[in-house]
């Protein structure tokens, strides 16, 4: 028999206080998501400018070199500052994916306290709770294959002139 029939009144599986426990829970969390998130990106800001800058510092001692030396060397430098901008460039693309990340767990967090806040009964609630677990990992293996082939293709990026340099030198030899 369930709570309706034995009082004639609506109650969630919770009790009666059971929906302010929950609202209560979820705006906790909703604010502990969004400070997260918050925090999240600005550390990753921060670490893209910083790493924007060491790399255009690099670049800007390289390509000063470079002028200084002249023809002789100039290949080599080249390569380097061509190697140096694809790092630069990875860093960035990883630091604005893994932004996006933080901001789609938190989204999915405060999805799952919504819907949280709506369950009825223990079973819906309990429901929502392994949803939302399900969804978190294929969320997590999803963005990681993405963070993965962003940090691949950056190491391909930059190899590839200094692979590209070698092999012209060897073949000079």
């Amino acid at each position: 028999m369930n709570a309706t029939a034995k009082t004639g009144t609506t109650q969630s599986a919770f009790g009666t206080a059971g929906p302010e426990v929950l609202e209560s829970a979820a705006a906790l969390g909703r604010d502990a998501l969004e400070k997260t998130m918050r925090l999240t990106a600005e550390a990753a800001v921060r670490a893209c400018r910083r790493a924007t800058a060491a790399g255009a510092a690099q670049l800007e001692a390289a390509q000063a070199l470079r002028a200084k030396m002249g023809d002789g060397g100039s290949e080599n430098l080249s390569a380097v500052s061509a190697s140096s901008e694809a790092a630069i460039a990875g860093i960035e693309t990883y630091l604005e994916k893994a932004i996006d990340c933080t901001r789609a767990a938190a989204d999915a967090g405060i999805e799952t306290a919504g819907r949280a806040m709506s369950a009825r009964t223990l079973d819906e609630w309990i429901t929502v709770q392994i949803d939302s677990a399900t969804r978190m990992m294929n969320l997590g293996l999803a963005q990681s294959a993405e963070l993965a082939c962003i940090v691949t293709d950056t190491s391909t990026r930059c190899a590839d002139p200094l692979r590209a340099r070698v092999e012209d030198t060897l073949r000079a030899s």
